[in-house]
């Protein structure tokens, strides 16, 4: 019996992982992107090597700055609610405030970014 709890509690554990937040690329990432990027912006370099994501970034920057999103919104997804160049994307691994993380793209750079607390 003791068995049958371990497997099943191994289970639920191996299941969890794969919905499990994804992570923000290291510091390290952050700055060699950093250094191979040119005629970029000094301001928007800095918040790469921070992890922060600014109006101007481009679809590459928010990447290497927050890594994948966990889900993105377009106009093929739901035209009802996307023009043709708008597209926003949503990040979730903040856990701790539960907080949600909106980007919202134009044209394929980033024209605002919106929190959302639960």
């Amino acid at each position: 019996m003791k068995e049958i709890i371990v497997v099943l509690i191994a289970s639920m554990a191996c299941a969890g992982c794969a919905s499990s937040p994804l992570f923000k690329p290291s510091t390290a990432d952050r700055v060699s992107y950093v250094q191979s990027i040119k005629d970029v912006d000094p301001n928007i370099k800095k918040a790469i090597e921070q992890g922060l994501v600014v109006k101007g970034m481009t679809k590459e920057d928010v990447l290497a700055s927050w890594g994948k999103p966990h889900s993105i919104g377009n106009r093929k997804i739901a035209p009802q609610f996307y023009k043709d160049n708008e597209e926003q994307w949503e990040y979730r691994w903040d856990i701790v405030s539960m907080a949600n993380k909106f980007v919202h793209f134009k044209d394929g750079i980033v024209d605002s970014v919106d929190f959302l607390y639960e």
